[in-house]
């Protein structure tokens, strides 16, 4: 299939952000001096601690305060590197989707921000606590915010709960062409609350939120590895049945003859008032739309013909049936 776009780092990191939540040596993947600072002392905190507490038998106040520092510095170590990547976590969250880094960011970073913020705020709460400072005032009113904030904002959750459906279920990519109730269109971006798409025959932008993406039928077009054709046509009924031998073979030679077109079957469907029905099937390879044109110009053009030179004339009846899958 085609290549999706391959995620690139956020600002302030290299391409091995993730790095940050690991630990060896290419944890400073990060470019934020504030962050190595705070990893490298938090680090010699953990092996210094760690050597005193294995080495010497401290009395119950200095054991305490070496616990405590340990404690503290095993969450900034943790913490603040998550902290620190968490708008690379977001972009590459949405490689898969064929959303590049920018185009992530441009759309997603507010939720990014949002949850630095948020990963920071707990950060400091679990290093006070860690301190042996009570914080449990404070998380109880951050717990009431929180709830308060959720309610105000339950529609925007409700997209962003399908948009991670969306992105967890990948039904479509960037670039991606798709019909949805109707409409074909490019994928142009995928967003936090909604997906923008470009129309493909009018380039008009539509902007459908992602609830309506999740509940609704996606047709995925860019997945199509072939399209099968079942047409239909009416010949005039008083048409002479040694002329229905050669209607049909007028049908299925033009289908045969056509570019791109894999003929797979053709019979006398249906005997009716208004007329001889035949149905013919065919497939064509890929998933361009073009060429699917061009294939079923040349069929009709060459069923015209056909029919012309066998003598059978088309039936007055409009031929309704017709599916492009």
């Amino acid at each position: 299939g085609p290549a999706r776009p391959q995620a690139r780092a956020a600002p302030g990191h290299d391409e091995r952000g993730m790095d940050l939540l690991t630990f060896h040596k290419d944890l400073a993947s990060t470019k934020d001096r504030a962050v190595l600072v705070l990893i490298a002392v938090s680090s010699g905190v953990l092996v210094l601690v760690s050597s005193v507490l294995g080495a010497v038998s401290l009395e119950p106040p200095a054991h305490g305060v070496a616990v405590a520092a340990l404690q503290a510095a095993l969450v900034v170590r943790l913490l603040v590197p998550f902290a620190s990547a968490i708008r690379v976590i977001v972009a590459d969250a949405l490689s898969p989707a064929g959303a590049t880094a920018p185009e992530a960011l441009r759309s997603w970073g507010p939720v990014a921000s949002v949850l630095q913020a948020a990963v920071w705020v707990v950060t400091v709460l679990a290093f006070l606590s860690a301190l042996g400072f009570d914080m449990s005032g404070y998380l109880t009113g951050l717990g009431l915010s929180s709830i308060a904030a959720a309610f105000a904002a339950q529609r925007t959750l409700a997209e962003v709960f399908a948009t991670a459906a969306l992105l967890a279920d990948r039904p479509f990519s960037v670039g991606d062409r798709i019909v949805f109730k109707g409409v074909e269109a490019k994928v142009v971006r995928i967003g936090f609350r909604s997906t923008f798409l470009a129309t493909t025959y009018s380039g008009e932008a539509m902007c459908v939120p992602n609830s309506e993406l999740v509940q609704g039928i996606v047709l995925n077009k860019t997945l199509m590895r072939e399209r099968r054709v079942k047409a239909r046509l009416h010949v005039c009924a008083d048409t002479a049945v040694d002329r229905l031998d050669a209607a049909h073979a007028a049908i299925t030679d033009a289908v045969r003859a056509a570019p791109h077109a894999n003929f797979i079957a053709g019979h006398l469907f249906d005997l009716t008032l208004d007329g001889f029905l035949f149905e013919y099937v065919y497939t064509v390879p890929g998933n361009d739309s073009q060429q699917y044109r061009d294939a079923q110009h040349a069929i009709n053009l060459g069923i015209v013909r056909n029919l012309g030179a066998a003598g059978v004339r088309l039936a007055r009846r409009p031929a309704a049936a017709f599916d492009a899958a």
